[in-house]
């Protein structure tokens, strides 16, 4: 999901979508970081040598230059003409005296009311043809049971409004088949609701990013006879 694009502030640092191509991996990867690196010193005008290493970023050829970087996520393509493509996901602090919110990338999505729609849950992880297929299943079911309802109720009024034994018969047995048919539509219903329900809940959706801001807790008390309190509230 952030590789279409990603930017967001925070208190103590940036946190950005940078891409870059080249023959080599590890050499857009290097590259990528580099120009990330070199948007937030674009005021200095100087250019640096950006290496990764275990998600950790090295700046070189510039010795007043500190820069405290990280990579959170990175993802790779092949582009097909031997080139590879590098998006990293990276976070900067403003300064490299600040300390790094906490950030995540998961695909975890945890339990939503979404789910009881279907396909709403999908459509909410990103599986955009599942939540169709899902959402397509339960209107046609519903509409068929509905349909044959509709059919079942007529012939057997039929049933009953005629005097003729074969023709009762003949209505008796339509009403019993369309009967049939309704059953199996709810049937088939009920079971794609029920795997709409599991599939929301437990299958895995596209990766998004989660920022822990660090909260922080401070009790201090001065000098005399009064009485403090703390009330806590959310």
């Amino acid at each position: 999901m952030w590789t279409d694009g990603y930017f967001r502030e925070e208190q103590n640092s940036y946190i950005e979508v940078v891409s870059a191509t080249d023959y080599s991996e590890e050499i857009a990867r290097n590259k990528a970081a580099a120009t990330a690196i070199e948007r937030r010193n674009l005021s200095t005008g100087s250019r640096v040598q950006v290496v990764v290493k275990n998600n950790k970023v090295e700046v070189t050829g510039h010795d007043e230059l500190t820069v405290k970087a990280r990579v959170i996520d990175e993802y790779r393509e092949h582009l097909g003409n031997g080139e590879h493509r590098v998006s990293l996901l990276m976070q900067t602090a403003k300064n490299p005296e600040y300390e790094f919110e906490t950030v995540n990338v998961t695909s975890d999505y945890g339990f939503s009311i979404r789910a009881f729609v279907p396909g709403w849950g999908q459509f909410h992880k990103g599986q955009t043809v599942k939540g169709i297929a899902f959402l397509t299943s339960e209107v046609l079911l519903a509409t068929g049971a509905v349909f044959c309802e509709m059919r079942r109720s007529d012939n057997f009024r039929k049933s009953q409004e005629t005097t003729t034994l074969t023709i009762t018969k003949e209505y008796r047995n339509r009403a019993d088949n369309w009967e049939v048919y309704r059953n199996v539509a709810i049937g088939a219903a009920a079971g794609i609701y029920v795997w709409n329900l599991l599939d929301a809940v437990l299958a895995e959706g596209r990766r998004y990013v989660v920022i822990s801001r660090n909260l922080h807790l401070s009790v201090s008390e001065s000098g005399g006879i009064m009485s403090y309190g703390l009330a806590w509230s959310f």
